[in-house]
């Protein structure tokens, strides 16, 4: 079967995402070891309920509301499972498990990308709104968290604490909900050109040479092709991807824009 959406949070259920193919017994104990109560499913993406078997199609008191709607395309290639977080766990462990969570969907997310598949943007989504959420119960914790350095998985580390910054921020300026999902989603993939840079360049110590920079300054324009892959990626987070090294004064890149022509996210 092909699970379509699952009811419960993004941080409740073991699978770091919430549409995927079932695509064994390990993964069907997982889902009902899970304690998520219901699910979708999609019959055109995968098997129906068998004949005569218990289904919540006709309707009744225990039937959930109507699924979020499923993308126009998505992968549905397996996912790897992370632990679910707990409720009981204490709000600086949450944080911490959260932290740790996003930054191995971000590290799946981008491997996705490096492979030459569309980054799933249902997936991104779940990140920012879970993030979001945090912000909002335990600013506190998780900023200090994720602001953390880690040489091992900088570029996924550093995507979540600006995803979780732009975040903090957008509700600092009393943004509106959605332009707060918008700086998050700008947060979290403004850096996914860096997959194109070579890792020699990308993950040397001293200091780059002007040919190094010149391969390191192209990231942007790389971010936006790989980006625009899906088709379904906001304006907005294009628009950062390619402008978050502008800056006030004309001397940033790619483009050079002074200040008046650089966007409130991008800034």
């Amino acid at each position: 079967m092909f699970v379509h959406a699952l009811d419960a949070s993004w941080m409740a259920h073991p699978f770091w995402r919430s549409r995927f193919a079932l695509q064994g017994e390990g993964d069907v104990l997982a889902l009902r070891s899970s304690g998520v109560a219901h699910c979708w499913i999609d019959t055109s993406r995968g098997a129906d309920v068998a004949a005569g078997s218990a289904s919540l199609r006709e309707g009744g008191a225990d039937t959930p509301a109507d699924p979020p709607a499923a993308p126009a395309t998505e992968s549905s290639s397996r996912q790897p499972r992370i632990p679910a977080l707990g409720d009981s766990v204490a709000p600086l462990h949450r944080a911490e498990r959260l932290a740790v969570k996003a930054r191995e969907v971000v590290r799946a997310l981008f491997c996705q990308a490096r492979a030459g598949q569309a980054i799933s943007l249902d997936d991104s989504l779940a990140i920012v709104d879970e993030l979001t959420a945090a912000v909002a119960t335990q600013p506190g914790a998780l900023i200090g968290l994720v602001r953390l350095k880690s040489k091992d998985n900088y570029t996924f580390a550093h995507s979540v604490a600006v995803c979780t910054l732009m975040i903090a921020l957008a509700r600092q300026l009393g943004l509106a909900p959605y332009q707060v999902r918008d700086a998050g989603m700008c947060g979290l993939l403004h850096d996914v050109g860096k997959l194109r840079v070579p890792g020699h360049i990308l993950h040397k110590p001293g200091k780059l040479t002007p040919e190094e920079f010149g391969v390191m300054r192209m990231h942007p324009q790389h971010g936006v092709e790989i980006l625009s892959r899906g088709g379904q990626v906001p304006d907005s987070v294009i628009d950062v991807c390619l402008h978050h090294h502008e800056k006030m004064d004309g001397s940033g890149y790619p483009h050079g824009l002074p200040q008046g022509q650089i966007s409130l996210l991008a800034i």
